[in-house]
């Protein structure tokens, strides 16, 4: 047996190992194998081989269900079928693909799957190792999802937070001064703790907030396949609930759009260009995001009709700790790193950010992420 491979030795190992089975040694394998095992003849389009476990995955309880190639496109989602398609034609050029994850439906309802296969090019047949990953996929959107909240949580303990603490300094600074010719000297010192404590709550905030930009910094990317739409929703509906006086929305994209990449990093990114973008833009303004996809990128847009950024400090936007870092509309206090985290994690993605702006009339931040 001969097997396609473009020279990686990991995968010329692999698709070589792979090449020397034989059927009756596949199927030992897969008799005890935890994993689902698939053996497909293309030329003949017929599933040579379904192990029992793959067949419990799948929930087949009927022998004469899965007999055909084209039965395995039948539970595949209409979504996955040009991911999967690329895929083939990697594993056929390639020899061997691994971590290829998309849904499918077992028995009535869907579950998620990754995948990985070798191509063993003389007998045109491919081989292919299934695991079910639904479990481990809701519970990392679950963390994702509860994260955004937590983030959306953060931006608006320090919106509604600050705002009074601000305006309870301003009061004690007046009250200051009506004392300052000693008419009370005990008020005095109620003053002076009363400031110290507003002050104090004021850097706690801030001083949380920027460990957890910090740290949101440092975290390695773990790519994965996910609906960056779905995700944008998310902390758009985040957003709509903490700050009713301004209009976010979708204006324009497609309903779905999976790519792969680090979905705890894009909510973050998203998180962050948002809140920005709230900071800056007056009551009742106007927020909206729109997605578009192209050949290899996808590009998230974010355009607010708020302050816009001036001219002297948009070549420090991206910078941490610069005068860009300006207070919000409501006194929210900048944190100064905000924005050079959303560059950092965008370089981390191998993506990218760019923006345009125009004192007055508002700021649009442009996302550009690849999608494999």
């Amino acid at each position: 047996m001969t097997v396609s491979y473009p020279g990686n030795p990991d995968v010329k190992i692999v698709s070589e190992f792979m090449s020397n089975l034989q059927l009756p040694t596949l199927q030992k394998i897969g008799e005890t194998s935890k994993t689902g095992v698939l053996v497909v003849d293309l030329k003949n389009g017929r599933i040579e081989y379904i192990n029992d476990t793959l067949k419990r995955i799948l929930e087949i309880t009927d022998p004469g269900r899965m007999i055909h190639y084209d039965d395995l496109w039948k539970i595949t989602f209409e979504k996955d079928v040009d991911y999967i398609k690329s895929h083939l034609t990697d594993l056929k050029k390639d020899g061997s693909v691994c971590d290829i994850e998309f849904n499918v439906t077992a028995g009535n309802h869907p579950i998620y799957v990754s995948v990985d296969a070798t191509y063993i090019a003389d007998e045109d047949k491919i081989v292919a190792f299934v695991r079910n990953i639904t479990k481990a996929k809701e519970h990392a959107q679950y963390i994702i999802t509860y994260g955004a909240k937590k983030d959306s949580l953060l931006e608006m303990l320090s919106h509604h937070l600050s705002g009074p603490l601000l305006l309870s300094k301003e009061v004690i600074h007046l009250l200051e001064k009506k004392f300052q010719d000693g008419n009370s000297e005990e008020a005095g010192k109620l003053i002076g703790f009363m400031k110290d404590t507003t002050h104090n709550c004021l850097d706690f905030i801030y001083d949380f907030l920027k460990e957890e930009h910090l740290v949101s910094e440092t975290i390695y990317v773990k790519k994965n396949r996910f609906d960056a739409v779905l995700n944008v929703m998310s902390v758009i509906d985040q957003f709509n609930h903490s700050y009713p006086r301004r209009q976010l929305r979708y204006k324009s994209g497609p309903k779905q759009l999976f790519i792969n990449g680090d979905d705890v990093k894009y909510f973050q990114i998203m998180n962050n260009l948002l809140s920005n973008a709230v900071k800056f833009t007056h009551e009742y303004g106007s927020i909206d995001i729109s997605i578009d996809e192209m050949a290899h990128v996808i590009i998230v847009t974010i355009a607010d009709n708020g302050i816009g950024i001036p001219e002297n400090l948009k070549p420090m936007v991206f910078q941490k700790y610069t005068p860009a870092g300006r207070t919000g509309l409501n006194g929210e206090r900048s944190i100064g790193l905000g924005l050079s985290i959303v560059k950092s994690l965008a370089e981390l993605m191998s993506g990218s950010i760019e923006f345009t702006s125009t004192e007055n009339k508002g700021t649009a931040f442009k996302l550009t992420l690849p999608k494999e």
